[in-house]
C-alpha cells in the first residue's frame, strides 16, 4: 500500500466541505462524508494505478500528466479525490477534493501539483 500525503490545499478543501456539511446538513452527514473520503483515499493508496487518469475524464484536464488521478467516494453526495501517484516514493499525494460533477481546472491542479507540499 502506498503512503498517503495530503497537501495543505487538499486539507483546506476537506475542512471547507465538512464545515459546510455540518452547518447545512448536520454533523452526522459531515461524519459520513469524512468516512467516505478516508475510504476512497485508502482505495487509491491500495491500488494507485487502478483509478482514472484525470486526462481521460474531462477534456479540460487532458493536458495534465497521467500520474494525476481521481478516485470517487461511494454513496451520495459523491466527491472526487484528486491525487498524484509517485511510484518512486511509493506514495500518493492528495491534491484536491471536490464535487464529482465539476472537475477542478487543469490550471488549479497543475498549480497544486507544483507548489503545495
Amino acid at each position: 500500500m502506498a503512503r498517503v500525503r495530503w497537501t495543505r490545499s487538499a486539507h483546506r478543501d476537506l475542512d471547507a466541505s465538512l464545515d459546510w456539511l455540518e452547518r447545512n446538513r448536520g454533523p452526522a452527514h459531515a461524519d459520513r462524508t469524512a468516512e467516505a473520503v478516508i475510504e476512497a483515499v485508502a482505495r487509491a493508496a491500495a491500488h494507485p494505478e487502478l483509478h482514472a487518469s484525470v486526462g481521460t475524464i474531462h477534456p479540460v484536464l487532458a493536458a495534465l500528466p497521467s500520474e494525476i488521478r481521481r478516485v470517487l467516494t461511494r454513496g451520495r453526495p459523491r466527491y472526487a479525490v484528486y491525487y498524484r501517484h509517485v511510484p518512486a516514493a511509493d506514495e500518493i499525494r492528495v491534491l484536491a477534493l471536490g464535487g464529482a460533477q465539476l472537475p477542478p481546472t487543469s490550471r488549479e491542479l497543475r498549480r497544486r501539483r507544483s507548489t503545495d507540499p
